[in-house]
């Protein structure tokens, strides 16, 4: 696949600019070690990617995107930082979370040092591509991404959160992030006539792929995801298969049922509570469906898009390969 090898192209060329920005050479070390740590854990760096992609497909300035590219992940990785102190996490990708490391008050001050940098590298993206509003762009990101953190940190606490509720959450927390960086390698790429339909893309790919990331928590065949089946269950999140399989009953039994769910004390016997619950309540087919509904609404915009049938071709693919997962 075309877009496959171009997005393998791409990430080499996002790390050989990241390692040339030489953050690990900094000083104070001790403000920076924690930096250049998280930022070297494993990771698909599907947002800064797919802003090349976007710059890429329809041309301006490659060293602008870089540097744009190089300030969402900057800014991804201290959101990461910082919700690993709030979620006392003590792993983050298979490896000890910032703050295990290096401690607390060193992972909260490389987590600031990382918001600030990534203004800089987005205010120099602004000037090699001539293009205002970068950062008032990804300033409004970052403020809708804490308002999502903080919708996410009350719905630990409340025991009634509803589907809509979960997805406004997951649409500030996770998918405006992706519609930023779609939206701003299309803006360096010269095409603001699009921007405003590829933010829109955006979302719905975010959504559609955490969607897809609770359903596979489940329901996914193999072990291809690294996950423990159920995990979301087993650490008594409120996911979207847990919310679709609440939304299905009666506002008594959905009552009873999410009391139930919260106060229970042990992961294995709420696991082995609810699967016949999802099985009763046809959940596989009904969130299958609603992952479905996020696909086809992405595709709808996609053929709406006044570019050249290959570019449309090309976006068509690269969004199959974010929201394919589930095949």
């Amino acid at each position: 696949m075309a877009n496959l090898r171009l997005g393998e192209e791409l990430l080499l060329s996002f790390e050989k600019f990241l390692a040339d920005l030489q953050l690990s050479q900094a000083e104070p070390t001790a403000l920076y070690e924690p930096v250049d740590y998280i930022l070297s854990l494993e990771a698909k760096r599907i947002r800064p990617v797919s802003l090349l992609f976007f710059q890429k497909l329809f041309g301006g300035s490659h060293e602008a995107a870089l540097y744009a590219a190089s300030s969402v992940e900057l800014f991804h990785n201290f959101t990461l930082m910082h919700d690993d102190i709030m979620d006392e996490a003590d792993l983050r990708r298979g490896h000890p979370s910032t703050h295990k490391k290096y401690g607390m008050a060193s992972a909260i001050l490389s987590g600031d040092v990382m918001l600030v940098q990534s203004l800089v590298y987005m205010r120099q993206a602004e000037h090699l591509a001539s293009v205002p509003g970068l950062c008032d762009l990804l300033l409004k990101t970052a403020r809708e991404v804490c308002e999502g953190q903080a919708l996410d940190m009350d719905f630990e606490k409340q025991t009634f959160v509803s589907l809509q509720q979960y997805l406004q959450m997951i649409e500030w927390k996770t998918a405006v992030l992706l519609a930023c960086c779609m939206e701003t390698g299309t803006l360096i790429a010269g095409r603001a006539d699009l921007a405003k339909s590829i933010y829109e893309l955006g979302i719905l790919v975010g959504i559609g792929f955490q969607l897809e990331d609770d359903f596979l928590d489940y329901y996914a065949q193999d072990n291809r995801f690294g996950k423990t089946k159920g995990g979301d269950i087993l650490r008594g999140k409120k996911s979207a298969l847990v919310l679709e399989l609440a939304a299905c009953m009666d506002a008594p039994t959905r009552e009873e049922f999410l009391q139930t769910y919260q106060q229970h004390t042990q992961p294995e016997a709420r696991l082995a509570w609810m699967e016949p619950l999802l099985e009763a309540y046809g959940i596989h087919a009904k969130l299958g469906e609603r992952v479905q509904s996020y696909k086809d609404r992405a595709h709808s915009i996609i053929d709406q898009l006044a570019i050249s049938s290959e570019n449309r071709e090309a976006i068509r693919e690269w969004v199959g390969q974010i929201l394919g997962r589930g095949k």
